[in-house]
Parts: structure tokens; C-alpha cells; sequence
């Protein structure tokens, strides 16, 4: 979807809203497994996989902007993919979560600072491309100790000018039973006995998101949906990997 169209120091940019703020964040704890889900379906009704993997963690990000055109006066494109990106980046680490973070961090940081250091200071396009760049984490995986673990976090630009970021941890502890909701930066933690009612109480959330965006004609929470158990030893599938691979 083609969603703004601005000039600025002679370049014109297109963006395209891929995954987009409607991605479904939700994890729970089953015993010794962590059910990590989301789905598959982009803000135009697209399929694309919103699940990234490292050796050892699963990262499921979401933002407004996950892939950007950029069109110069001569005509040449240039495309930026965040999610091919993260891909590329961490298909081969075998880091604890902690250290994963570290690295996305970083990773995102510089390159937001490129696209942003494209435009002039003055340009007021750079606060609403900036505001586009916000992205919100979810990683599981194993900690230092050992342990598997959740890590949530948003990374967003506090100053588009200076082009400076803040790094908010928006991670509660999983405990047995539990449900938590990371979608759109709001946490929301369900109780469950038992591992069907803790998978239905996923599926029910994942239910509740696509129908309040189907109201304001939204696709982007739309099923198919991905759902992914995740363990010490590996991680599987419990739903059709759609567009997703391990």
C-alpha cells in the first residue's frame, strides 16, 4: 500500500506498509514450552512471515514500516527491508536472548540513522518518517543462565533532528499458565489451567485482535495464524508455517 509520497533534498520516497502495526505479539508458558504466536497477513490482505530466527530464539517484531522504497529523480529504487534485514542478521547466531537484543538494537539503530540522515534537519517529513520507523520486539529464547526466557521491547526515535533513540523493556515475567498480549505496545496477561485452555485463551486473543481491525478495515490481524512451540531442545510448528521456514 502505497502510504506517503514526500520531496526532500531532491529524493522522493515511497513507503510501503508491509506487517505493519497490526501484528499480533502474544506468547504463553505451558510447563517447559513457550507458545509464541502471531500471523501471517499483511495490512493489504498479503501473506508474509513475521517470524524471525536465530540458531536458538524465535523474534517476532512489529512495525509500521517494514519495507521502504526509496525512488530517486533519476528513477533508480532502492528498497530497505527491516524484516529481510533481521533475517540475514541472525539466521546463523547462537546468542542467549539478552545478547540477541543487543544486537537488534544496534542492528535497527543504524539503520534508521541512515534512512533519517538522508533527509535534511529541516525537513518536516523526517518526524513522520521517524514516527513510521517505531518497532516493537518480542524475542524467546534461552537466557545466560540457561534458562528459556521472554524479552519485549520497543525502539523508537526521540529526536529525528539528532536522530537519537530510546529503548523501552516492556518484558513481565512468564509464569506457568500465563498468557501475555504485547500487541501495540499494551500488555495484557491471562490466567489458564492447563494446556488447552491456555491455547485457547491464544487463539481467543489472536480471534479478538483480527475482529476489533476487520471493524476499521484492517487485514493485518487476519488468520492464518502462526503458532509456534518453543522449547529447550528445539521449536516446532503447531500451526501451518504458511510463508515461514526454520
Amino acid at each position: 500500500m502505497l502510504k506517503k509520497q514526500s520531496v526532500a533534498a531532491a529524493l522522493m520516497a515511497a513507503f510501503l506498509t508491509t506487517s505493519g502495526d497490526g501484528t499480533p505479539l502474544i506468547v504463553a508458558r505451558i510447563g517447559n514450552h513457550i507458545i509464541v504466536a502471531t500471523n501471517s497477513i499483511d495490512t493489504n490482505g498479503n501473506s508474509r512471515c513475521k517470524l524471525h530466527f536465530s540458531r536458538n530464539a524465535v523474534v517476532m517484531r512489529a512495525t509500521q514500516a517494514a519495507s521502504m522504497i526509496f525512488i530517486w529523480p533519476d528513477g533508480r529504487k532502492e528498497t530497505i527491508d527491516f524484516d529481510a534485514t533481521i533475517n540475514d542478521r541472525i539466521k546463523d547466531l547462537d546468542e542467549p536472548v539478552g545478547r540477541l537484543q543487543d544486537i537488534l538494537i544496534e542492528d535497527a539503530q543504524e539503520r534508521i540513522r541512515t534512512i533519517l540522515q538522508r533527509y535534511q534537519p529541516a525537513d518536516p517529513d523526517r518526524a513522520d518518517i521517524a514516527n513510521d520507523l517505531v518497532s516493537e520486539y518480542v524475542l524467546v529464547g534461552p537466557e545466560h543462565n540457561g534458562f528459556l526466557g521472554v524479552r519485549a521491547f520497543t525502539l523508537q526515535v526521540t529526536n529525528p533532528q539528532s536522530i537519537t533513540f530510546e529503548v523501552e523493556d516492556i518484558t513481565t515475567k512468564l509464569r506457568k499458565g500465563e498468557v501475555v498480549d504485547y500487541t501495540q505496545n499494551e500488555i495484557g496477561t491471562i490466567r489458564a489451567h492447563g494446556q488447552k485452555a491456555v491455547r485457547a485463551a491464544v487463539y481467543a486473543l489472536l480471534k479478538k485482535h483480527d475482529e476489533a481491525a476487520q471493524n476499521l478495515g484492517n487485514k493485518a490481524f487476519s488468520p492464518p495464524y502462526l503458532v509456534m512451540d518453543v522449547t529447550h531442545s528445539g521449536r516446532s510448528y503447531l500451526s501451518d508455517p504458511g510463508p515461514c521456514r526454520l
